[in-house]
């Protein structure tokens, strides 16, 4: 359970923070040599950032108790995420230093982001400072038996395709995707369409599917 408030007036007259967050594709990208996953989930990570003294009357809230105010970080905040991303991002940094000169074998010098997949080779260090921060540790083998199934669909005035994977009856989405084709697109024929819908879908998936074992469906028989 969480307390969100609604933050909507006090949101829309925030400067909104332009932190910027690490791209998906990129990410993806990355991960596929990685043979193993390392995660360290933080606990309570919006309540472990501090409100400045001076800012906390914005937080304050009605409810049948009385009237409160937050000096932790709250739910709802228009800059709460990207706040969040930034002090995460910062630990990392310090971290990177801290293993750079104390460490012989720096643990964190190539963990450029929040999120990212690290390299086989710097996994064993990574499972040292698990092993430290938190029991017990989740290695999980990447799993490269699941094929990408991709389906593409093409109407009069739009395009669409999902993204799914697994075998069969254990297939599951990972993402949607849809655009509407433009006028001059709107004069190809059916079959003119459909390829393009196929184009179009294995470059709006290609972060999930490049150098992978993919599977394309498509109902339409000319392009079979």
């Amino acid at each position: 359970m969480r307390l969100c408030i609604d933050y909507r007036k006090l949101n829309a007259q925030t400067v909104p923070d332009s932190y910027p967050l690490p791209r998906m594709d990129d990410l993806l990208n990355e991960a596929k040599p990685t043979p193993y996953m390392s995660t360290i989930d933080l606990r309570s990570g919006y309540h472990q950032v501090k409100v400045a003294a001076e800012d906390r009357d914005k937080t304050a809230f009605t409810c049948p108790f009385g009237i409160y105010k937050f000096t932790r970080m709250p739910f709802g905040l228009r800059n709460a995420p990207v706040t969040f991303q930034r002090k995460a991002s910062q630990l990392i940094r310090k971290r990177q230093l801290l293993s750079q000169i104390c460490h012989p074998q720096p643990l964190l010098n190539k963990y450029k982001a929040l999120y990212k997949p690290v390299p086989g080779s710097e996994q064993e260090a990574f499972r040292d400072l698990k092993l430290k921060l938190a029991s017990p540790p989740v290695l999980k083998p990447a799993d490269g038996t699941k094929t990408f199934v991709i389906r593409t669909d093409a109407s009069c005035v739009a395009l669409g395709a999902v993204l799914l994977q697994g075998e069969k009856d254990e297939e599951h989405p990972i993402e949607y995707a849809s655009r509407l084709l433009s006028s001059s697109e709107r004069n190809y024929s059916t079959t003119e369409r459909e390829a393009l819908a196929v184009v179009w879908a294995l470059e709006k998936f290609r972060g999930y599917v490049k150098g992978q074992t993919i599977r394309l469906s498509s109902d339409h028989q000319p392009l079979k």
